[in-house]
């Protein structure tokens, strides 16, 4: 018989499981039947009772006693899961308390107070948060998680954006964006900041590309924009080259709401300067100047005021702002409330002041004729500052801001016009139905009958005074009605959503306001259907218009299905056109407040972090102590998406201390697992 070949055994990579084995045993990359002994530094045969046998020999037992477990000491290595995710709650509760209150910069001071106080706290040592840090976490992790909620939260519901320019302490031109949206989450209109966008030029090209850009940015459809909110500026509303006009190109539904607040500031302004004498704007103006530079001077001013009013102390004068709407009418307000204080003040300092301002003051304070133009202003500048106010509420009833519109106008006219004049305000030339004696307001009325008692004014001068008067109502009325005959008609047709008037059983089509809002023709069909059989369901939510039309958004009939969906949603879209532009006035007041002369050094995008934050816990009724992260941005905290919004922020970076503190775990878990540890 012919000789058989002997057995072969071959590595066998089952052992490196074998525990007498698997801390020395490696296989011969260039012969598979050898083993290698990482202890001895030799190679030998792979037989299973060869290998065992050479476990038990002195060479062996000598070259593995370096790495027993006995001798290697075990490091002691802390659970840091829990830990972790504590720490990520206070660094990001400490960077959104600087963030909503105070400069980044504080966060260096407000740490190392808490580890003082808290220096017996557990884990308060985990705390590694200063200045660089805490702007990353604003930029990179905090502002985008505000972002990404506030974008699931339009999700895609119709909205409408509010834009307006302004320059930074940099001198840089910025377009503040707001955004109007319905809120299927929280069954509100919801208005909040959107972002800031640089302009290299201020005409209406830029500006359309800003926008395109942000809406882009933001995955907002262009097709789902329904209104556009600005200023009275031409270039936003030019005919020909507008920003509107532009937009309308893309947009054909698009509506242009003009700011009404606006409109009403530049109204009375123009109407002051038009048929009121100029020194009253002197007479308001310096006034707040001479008390703002002399620390005599108001320390006098109280020392009468006290002596006069038993202790109690003035009211100040307030500065009265060119681009604040409506402000005169506190100034105007409190002067009054003082004046006779004032006159004896200025009565005073007469010849003591070298510029000769407190002469002049004098004068006018003693002048009874000036006392009475401001006395005829007072009611018409609160009348028109509380339709500001109505608009600029983000919570108020746009179906109802027609009404607040019309009776500033209606009561400015009913002063002067014939009694029973019947004629449409909004439109008449107010100067044809003109009464010949009008009353002027109680107050002025009856400080004219003391100037008569008291002979302080002839009939000549009555009659300038009263015509002048008259002239202001007429330039008032007559500014309103050329610059809001378009908002007044879209507030008209929109006002039929106003539950008083949809559930009535007689009630005025709603086809005008589909049209108005460029409805397709069939679907104003369904609208029209629904719009007629609205009224035979018992609503709950009767008293305000977007809770009632959130109400007939969820309601289900027995099939489960909603019979006024078309109608529901053509409301809902109705109602997020913008009325005011408030809201952007409101992110650029704070984005001088963050950005100031002190503070003159962030950059856009910090900026645009700490706005967006602010805006985020004002939208969730939210403040920095009463906000919880999800988990899902904690876990980014410490991690290199804190620090590179671009980085997968699995990966390590020599700046992320807790995830370098994983990735040496990671390391050392083989080592550990190999020796026990």
């Amino acid at each position: 018989m012919p000789k058989t070949k002997p057995y072969t055994q071959k590595y066998r990579s089952e052992w490196q499981s074998v525990p007498d084995f698997k801390d020395w045993i490696q296989p011969v990359q260039s012969d598979p039947n050898l083993a290698h002994c990482k202890f001895c530094k030799c190679n030998l045969k792979a037989h299973y009772n060869l290998l065992s046998e050479h476990t038990k020999t002195k060479k062996h037992v000598s070259a593995a006693k370096p790495f027993s477990s006995f001798r290697q000491p075990k490091i002691p290595f802390k659970p840091v899961s829990k830990t972790i995710e504590e720490t990520a709650e206070a660094e990001s509760g400490m960077t959104l308390f600087v963030t909503s209150h105070c400069a980044l910069r504080n966060v260096d001071h407000l740490v190392q107070l808490n580890k003082r106080i808290f220096k017996t706290a557990k884990d308060i040592d985990n705390i590694h948060l200063a200045r660089t840090k805490c702007t990353a976490l604003v930029k990179n992790v905090i502002a985008p998680h505000f972002k990404s909620d506030l974008r699931e939260d339009i999700g895609n519901s119709p909205y409408s954006l509010l834009i307006d320019e302004s320059t930074d302490i940099n001198v840089t031109k910025q377009l503040g964006v707001s955004i109007i949206y319905f809120s299927e989450t929280k069954f509100k209109d919801v208005s909040t900041f959107l972002t800031l966008q640089n302009l290299e030029k201020g005409d209406a090209i830029s500006i359309v590309q800003a926008v395109k850009e942000v809406l882009q940015k933001f995955g907002l459809e262009l097709k789902n924009m329904r209104g556009l909110g600005t200023d009275n500026a031409s270039v936003m509303t030019g005919v020909n080259n507008g920003v509107y006009q532009k937009l309308k190109e893309d947009i054909p539904h698009l509506i242009l709401v003009r700011c009404v607040c606006h409109s009403v500031q530049l109204a009375v302004s123009d109407a002051v300067k038009e048929a009121l004498p100029k020194n009253l704007e002197f007479l308001i103006g310096d006034t707040y100047a001479w008390f703002s530079r002399s620390a005599d001077r108001q320390g006098h001013f109280q020392i009468l005021y006290n002596t006069l009013n038993d202790g109690k102390d003035p009211l100040k004068i307030p500065k009265v702002a060119a681009t604040r709407w409506l402000s005169i009418y506190v100034a105007v307000n409190r002067i009054l409330e003082q004046w006779q204080e004032l006159r004896m003040h200025f009565e005073f300092w007469k010849g003591k002041d070298k510029c000769y301002t407190s002469e002049v003051l004098f004068a006018m304070y003693s002048d009874i004729r000036n006392e009475l133009y401001l006395l005829f202003l007072q009611p018409v500048l609160e009348e028109a500052q509380k339709v500001n106010k109505v608009f600029q509420m983000n919570e108020n009833d746009p179906a109802k801001l027609l009404k607040s519109l019309t009776m500033l106008i209606q009561g400015l006219v009913m002063r002067i016009v014939i009694s029973g004049c019947k004629e449409n305000f909004l439109t008449i030339n107010v100067r044809n139905y003109l009464h010949p004696k009008p009353n002027l307001g109680f107050a002025f009325e009856e400080k004219m009958k003391e100037v008569r008692k008291n002979n302080q004014l002839n009939v000549d001068e009555e009659k300038i005074i009263r015509s002048r008067c008259i002239d202001f109502i007429i330039a008032l009325v007559k500014g309103l009605q050329v610059r809001l005959p378009d908002n007044v008609e879209v507030l008209e047709k929109v006002s039929l959503l106003c539950p008083e008037k949809c559930l009535r059983t007689v009630k005025p089509p709603i086809t005008n306001l589909a049209k108005l809002m460029k409805v397709p023709t069939n679907l104003i069909t369904k609208i029209d259907f629904q719009w007629l059989k609205i009224n035979f369901v018992e609503w709950t939510n009767i008293d305000k218009t977007v809770p009632f039309w959130a109400e007939v958004l969820q309601y289900k009939d027995a099939s489960y299905e909603n019979p006024f969906q078309e109608l529901a949603n053509f409301a809902i879209t109705c109602l997020v056109l913008p009325w005011s532009n408030a809201e952007i006035e409101r992110s650029f007041s704070q984005m001088n407040i963050v950005k100031s002369p002190h503070r003159n050094r962030f950059n856009d995008e910090t900026l645009i972090a700490i706005l967006t934050i602010r805006a985020g816990l004002r939208r969730l009724n939210k403040c920095c102590s009463t906000y919880q992260f999800p988990p899902g941005a904690l876990v980014k905290v410490g991690t290199l998406a804190a620090y590179n919004p671009l980085s997968n922020a699995d990966k390590s970076t020599p700046n992320s201390e807790y995830q370098e503190f994983n990735d040496i775990l990671e390391v050392l878990e083989p080592f550990e697992e190999q020796h026990d540890i």
